[in-house]
């Protein structure tokens, strides 16, 4: 018998209120610790199912047409193009410099205006699909 059992069985002292008191106290604020965590996890659960359902009704449409999946597929080119692009520039100079020197030159030829508004397409795709995303 340990000394909260000793102290427990001590009913009509005010040591036995104390101590009744004060373990009821802890029981609840365990229970409510362990119910609230359990909650949690029953919303991360349910967010992770709204997700994975937002996801397949992007994907899994039904009625597709051929144009709507020949669109769907240029709308996904511009990223990976641009990133195995950069790719392939630091391939070609590392491998090949002198080709890579001809490159050099032909972009420094190009007028800054042009360079100027291929970052402007850039940003403004980058960025439009980013608020986009955010605010979905």
């Amino acid at each position: 018998m340990g000394v909260f059992d000793k102290l427990r069985s001590l009913k009509g002292s005010a040591i036995g209120a104390v101590v009744d008191s004060a373990s009821g106290a802890v029981e609840k604020i365990a229970g409510a610790a362990t119910s609230s965590r359990e909650q949690r996890e029953g919303n991360v659960a349910e967010r992770d199912k709204s997700v994975q359902e937002s996801y397949r009704a992007e994907y899994v449409k039904e009625n597709r047409t051929w144009f709507d999946i020949g669109m769907d597929a240029v709308n996904r080119l511009p990223r990976p193009a641009m990133a195995f692009g950069v790719i392939a520039l630091f391939t070609i100079f590392t491998v090949k410099p002198e080709q890579g020197a001809k490159i050099a030159e032909a972009w420094s030829k190009m007028p800054s205006e042009m360079i100027w508004l291929l970052g402007a397409v850039v940003t403004f795709y980058f960025g439009g699909r980013a608020l986009d995303k955010r605010r979905k």
